[in-house]
């Protein structure tokens, strides 16, 4: 049973890449989607949130992500307050549901995390495969995707970690500076790698065929 978090900065194309592991029967996680469920029902986050930050962040009784940015953003502290009560409820869902799914079967989860350094989940983490493309390919997909201008994507991008660190510290890269096609094949290519460091396959003695290591 593994854990592999997935991450790259924005218009990377991590949406894409869990896409291609999907129809290879990988199981995904979306923390993103993770963090709407944990505001909206986990009622000891939102109460730890609401005695930090106020009642404000509420409408209709649930987190406001943008109440509560705001809140965050204008309070002391806020964003490292906000970071250390959110991230530990986060994680705690993401491994009750990847552990769902290994008890479903599944040997392999995929978590795609924006954030998996700076919440900590990397930790809980048997390898990590980083999504990586160069400045003026994200910026152009950005542009497209969020329609933001480009000084405002450069800043976006600058707070992100940069590509250099995620080469630097991600078990296997996927670059994605191409076509849909090639990011497919890159995609493959890196699960492959990520599979050869983590001791699930070995070459093959014949030649440089690799093949599974139950066989």
């Amino acid at each position: 049973m593994y854990l592999i978090g997935l991450c790259g900065r924005s218009g990377s194309g991590k949406s894409t890449v869990c896409r291609f592991l999907k129809e290879k029967g990988v199981y995904c996680i979306d923390a993103d989607k993770v963090c709407h469920s944990v505001y909206d029902s986990n009622a000891s986050c939102v109460d730890e949130l609401c005695r930090r930050f106020g009642e404000e962040i509420l409408y209709d009784g649930k987190v406001n992500r943008v109440l509560l940015g705001k809140a965050a953003y204008s309070a002391e502290n806020g964003i490292k307050d906000l970071n250390a009560i959110a991230h530990k409820y986060i994680i705690a869902a993401i491994l009750e549901e990847a552990n769902t799914a290994f008890r479903d079967g599944y040997k392999f989860v995929v978590v795609d995390a924006p954030t998996l350094f700076e919440s900590g989940l990397h930790l809980h983490c048997n390898g990590i495969v980083g999504v990586i493309a160069n400045d003026a390919v994200t910026i152009g997909r950005l542009k497209t995707r969020d329609g933001l201008d480009e000084a405002m994507l450069k800043k976006r991008l600058d707070a992100q970690k940069s590509n250099a660190f995620l080469v630097k510290n991600c078990t296997s890269v996927i670059k994605n500076n191409g076509s849909a096609k090639e990011l497919r094949a890159n995609t493959y290519k890196a699960m492959f790698v990520l599979q050869l460091k983590l001791g699930l396959i070995k070459p093959c003695k014949e030649g440089k065929r690799y093949v599974f290591k139950a066989c």
